[in-house]
């Protein structure tokens, strides 16, 4: 895809840096709205991120170098144009009040689909400088060849019309996509605010609401108000709308570019969401709230389906909280356990096949009884309540880490003999064992059951688990306060919970990063490519690398220093479902 213009898409990400609940650009974008993001205050924003350890922690001299590390080329490119028509990055304006970013498709049947996109910034007493800058920066770029500028009216209004002409001659150059952004933007200004869209219909009725004219906009949709009733309150707000979503990916699977890439079949979206049950998705809302002592940030988010069918209906109750295996250590990256009825994932994919177009159908009926017949036992055994975890190795034949699954099992006679009728086509080896039934497996893993679960992970940490104790060392993360102070957040009766390391996790990624090469020789051994090769992949990647910079991450110290822990859960509602995070402060895990 061809990177847009510099100067202009680091103009719109200035303007849209931030987003929130039901501010101006939901009443103002189209009833058909597929994405919103939206802040009413974006000065309060800042001032609440400046007073939380997130924002100590975002200008952190390490923190901005990881950041630099992976926009370098971008901000080196952007410094240099305003550095041309005198302006200091630094210095210009930000948003003093609204913001909102709105994206819908357009309705014609045309191939490929344009993405239209509405933004919307209130800039308060510095509306004249950020006109005067914006247009020094689209001058500019026309200057340099890279945009068309021409002065309009709308509406009744002064506006101004740019076309991204380097976008327009990648597009045309490239190969045929199935989705476009439109190349196009009209802006115009409105007393202190400032509306762009690639839409100039849809940018003349935004004016005319503006004005009082009645026209249903996205906050009159019900799917958008019950989410932002639902979510409440929030510094920061997204919302995503099933039906327009939908129907721009019905009228997208029938549109010549995805069709010709399905090898002419044509697939029905509509089938394949109900089967997995997506359809009865109204709309999906995040928030985010900053500034609270003990958890600098927390985030809820609402998933609105009254069905809970397909995918959805898998989910059941998770257990009294989040614990930890045994086996785990207390510096593991990160546990989850969740809720999911394994019964029912068979007869979901049955339905999934049957919404597929009739020769893919009938290819996929053999398979999926193939599968019913070899694991269907298997999942009729265990459930619901599943546990997985991870920790760092620093060692390359692992990837850098370790991990464990751990399920409940319905009985364990019945999921033995189950694993006895398919060990064979799975690789399974019995292994007598005097606490356990114990199944060995290629690559050095092993299943195991024990004290009514299955644990599945490699042998070491197998064996650590039938006998109850860390894979290394003496400290279990069960046994962690800090562990389990950051979990006594979380409330009985969810059905999916989560625990992450974040300094762990920071420094688990940094040895990634300084061993990538190790990592990656070892990721083509595996796939039997022959030395030669594997050292040619090598040397293209580091060509790459050097090309863009290492990325830098920050010092495992700079995050314990301002941010502790993250915590989660997610509930299961008769509306559907509620997601409930937190990023916690030091020491109060």
């Amino acid at each position: 895809m061809p990177r847009p213009l510099a100067t202009l898409s680091l103009t719109i990400t200035a303007v849209i840096a931030a987003s929130a609940p039901a501010g101006p650009v939901a009443d103002l974008a189209p009833a058909d709205s597929i994405l919103l993001i939206e802040v009413d205050d974006y000065a309060g924003f800042r001032d609440a991120l400046a007073r939380t350890p997130i924002g100590a922690f975002l200008h952190e001299p390490d923190v901005q170098d990881w950041f630099a590390s992976y926009w370098t080329s971008d901000a080196e490119t952007w410094r240099a144009q305003t550095a041309r028509r005198g302006l200091d990055p630094d210095d210009l304006p930000r948003p003093a009040g609204a913001v909102g970013l709105a994206l819908w498709a357009d309705r014609s049947a045309a191939s490929p689909m344009v993405a239209h996109a509405l933004l919307y910034a209130e800039m308060g007493p510095d509306a004249d400088l950020f006109e005067r800058s914006l247009d020094a920066l689209i001058d500019s770029a026309r200057a340099g060849g890279d945009a068309e500028s021409s002065a309009v009216r709308l509406a009744g209004r002064e506006a101004r019309r740019v076309t991204l002409t380097n976008v327009t001659a990648a597009a045309r150059a490239g190969d045929a996509q199935a989705v476009v952004l439109a190349d196009t933007f009209t802006l115009v200004r409105v007393g202190d605010a400032f509306l762009a869209s690639t839409d100039p219909e849809e940018l003349a009725r935004a004016l005319d609401r503006l004005d009082g004219a009645r026209a249903d906009g996205a906050s009159s949709g019900d799917a958008y108000r019950d989410a932002a009733e639902r979510l409440g309150p929030a510094h920061v707000r997204a919302t995503l709308v099933g039906e327009p979503l939908l129907d721009a990916l019905d009228r997208l699977t029938r549109s010549d570019a995805v069709v010709e890439a399905a090898g002419g079949v044509r697939y029905d979206a509509r089938a394949l969401a109900g089967a997995l049950g997506f359809a009865s998705v109204r709309a999906v809302a995040l928030g985010a709230t900053l500034g609270a002592p003990s958890a600098p940030m927390r985030a809820r988010a609402v998933v609105l389906s009254p069905a809970n069918d397909g995918l959805l209906g898998l989910f059941d109750d998770a257990g009294e909280g989040l614990d930890a295996p045994a086996a785990v250590g207390a510096d593991a990256l990160d546990v989850r356990r969740f809720g999911l009825r394994y019964e029912r994932v068979i007869p979901m994919l049955l339905g999934v096949v049957e919404a597929l177009p009739p020769r893919q159908r009938e290819q996929a009926r053999a398979m999926a009884g193939l599968l019913t017949a070899a694991v269907g036992p298997v999942f009729q055994s265990i459930g619901p309540e599943t546990t997985l975890a991870r920790w760092r190795t620093e060692d390359a034949a692992t990837g850098g880490q370790r991990g464990l699954m751990r399920v409940r099992v319905v009985s364990e006679d019945a999921l033995a003999a189950a694993l006895g009728r398919v060990g064979r086509l799975i690789g399974l080896r019995a292994r007598a064992d005097a606490s356990a039934r114990v199944w060995t497996m290629g690559s050095g893993q092993a299943l195991a059951l024990d004290d009514g679960a299955m644990t599945i992970a490699d042998r070491d940490a197998v064996a650590a688990a039938v006998a109850a104790r860390p894979v290394w060392g003496e400290a279990s993360l069960a046994d962690s306060p800090r562990f389990r102070r950051a979990v006594g957040r979380l409330s009985p009766g969810a059905v999916f919970y989560s625990f992450t390391n974040l300094e762990e996790n920071v420094r688990w990624l940094g040895w990634r990063e300084a061993h990538w090469a190790d990592l990656l020789r070892a990721e083509l051994d595996d796939l039997g490519l022959p030395p030669a090769e594997i050292e040619r992949w090598i040397e293209e990647e580091r060509a790459r690398r050097e090309a863009r910079g290492p990325a830098r991450w920050p010092k495992p110290e700079t995050v314990a220093r301002h941010l502790g822990d993250a915590v989660a859960e997610v509930r299961s509602t008769p509306w559907g479902f509620e997601y409930r995070g937190w990023v916690l402060a030091p020491g109060d895990e």
